[in-house]
């Protein structure tokens, strides 16, 4: 902001918060920065991005604002939706009223990149009156196609998903099922193929990071468990 004297600039000095907000399949994480009696800015990234990209830009903000970067599911640290969900940026527009709704937040400001802005737009038509001021970064309007293309581009999308789930192998399937407490460890007690070339991929990239060869998304490491 070119109106802010320098005294009322963040210098980048100041830290930044993990935090968790539980949802349904797990939770959503995000990074805070700032003061949370500031002026509250709800921070959206976009499509396989994370909290990070915005690291850069907040350090050139007021140091009055509280900024909460959030990752939408499937992204940096939140949870992967459920097999066989798809990733639709109009679904995440719920995540996003959750979050809000988690943080009791009544008006706020929104920054949305791309995905983020397009989603922002969607939510602040929906609750008019919570946004008090919408910035969009590289995004001028949501996502939108001509009617005479908007049910082939739907249909296609939905098939060419849903084929997926005979490489998944869950078309007509029959999982065996297993007390709550006891899933985790029963379902690791005889690892699947899959599940073990995930495993390698994992030890892979670890020792990739270790050696300074792994690429990371805007500084944003995903933590993995070998458990």
């Amino acid at each position: 902001m070119t109106d802010a004297s320098n005294s009322d600039l963040n210098p980048g000095a100041l830290g930044t918060k993990e935090i968790r907000i539980p949802v349904p399949w797990g939770h959503v994480a995000g990074k805070a920065w700032g003061d949370p009696s500031n002026q509250r800015v709800l921070a959206v990234h976009g499509w396989m991005d994370n909290a990070g990209t915005f690291d850069l830009l907040i350090p050139l903000l007021k140091r009055s604002l509280y900024i909460v970067c959030v990752e939408m599911p499937g992204h940096g640290r939140s949870s992967h939706l459920p097999t066989g969900i798809p990733y639709h940026y109009i679904d995440f527009v719920a995540t996003v009223r959750r979050v809000v709704r988690w943080l009791k937040w009544e008006k706020f400001w929104y920054m949305g990149h791309s995905m983020g802005a397009s989603l922002g737009y969607v939510y602040n038509s929906l609750w008019p009156n919570e946004v008090q001021r919408f910035v969009c970064i590289d995004q001028l309007k949501t996502v939108t196609d001509p009617e005479s293309e908007t049910r082939m581009r739907y249909t296609d999308g939905l098939n060419a998903f849903m084929s997926l789930d005979k490489v998944q192998r869950i078309e007509n399937a029959d999982p065996k099922g297993y007390p709550y407490m006891s899933s985790s460890s029963a379902s690791l007690s005889t690892p699947s193929t899959a599940t073990m070339n995930s495993r390698n991929k994992v030890r892979k990239l670890c020792v990739l990071e270790a050696q300074g060869k792994s690429m990371r998304r805007n500084g944003r490491t995903i933590e993995t468990s070998d458990s």
